[in-house]
């Protein structure tokens, strides 16, 4: 008899400052608006059952379920966003960290989004135009590969922090991780959070465009 497919699930590490963000509420919302939610381990490590999902999808952790990702007149949590613009099935690798939250701000701004949360948020998660995700990963790359590289992670070239292997063991991507600072910024028309920002240890921020025609 044919065999069936093996049903999508998604596997990944919620981790920042080089760690993991234990317990983190994790919420994952396909193009349809369907939303499903799980809680990370101690570890960070998540599973979530993604048959019927329809990529792609946008998916955010939070340090407190139902925490604050978007007003600054409230106590702000940690926010961390990731996409997956494509579902296979079986195992699908989806971490979330300070790298892809930064992805994800590059594709919200693309798409005229006021930053990563609100296009994670979004009542059903639009077409990510496979141009724009590639360009967020190129300058992703022109920024970082280097570290990446020296840290130890192979081919930087086709890096991407959603998929590449990641452990919390102080090496690859998370000695990267560690030595970053990640926060958002602040819309001013809306009140609302914006875009992620990245900085080194001395909080200097880490910004596009990357490369060597650069200004």
């Amino acid at each position: 008899c044919a065999h069936l497919p093996a049903p999508p699930l998604l596997r990944g590490m919620v981790a920042v400052d080089g760690g993991p963000l234990a317990r983190a509420h994790v919420s994952v919302r396909d193009s349809q608006g369907t939303q499903r939610v799980v809680q990370a381990d101690t570890q960070g490590h998540y599973t979530l059952d993604a048959a019927g999902l329809v990529a792609p999808l946008a998916i955010a952790a939070t340090r407190e379920r139902h925490g604050n990702c978007r007003y600054h007149h409230l106590p702000r949590s940690t926010c961390l966003t990731a996409l997956v613009p494509t579902l296979a099935a079986g195992d699908n690798r989806a971490h979330i960290n300070p790298l892809t939250d930064w992805v994800v701000s590059e594709v919200a701004t693309a798409l005229h989004f006021t930053g990563p949360q609100q296009l994670a948020e979004a009542a059903h998660i639009p077409a990510i135009p496979a141009p724009v995700y590639a360009q967020a990963l190129v300058q992703l790359r022109a920024g970082f590969g280097a570290a990446l590289a020296h840290a130890g992670v192979a081919d930087t070239g086709h890096f991407d922090p959603v998929t590449s292997d990641m452990q919390a063991d102080g090496k690859g991507v998370n000695a990267v991780l560690a030595v970053l600072n990640h926060t958002r910024g602040y819309d001013n028309a809306s009140g609302e959070a914006s875009g992620a920002i990245l900085t080194d240890t001395a909080w200097r921020p880490i910004a596009p465009p990357f490369g060597p025609t650069a200004n």
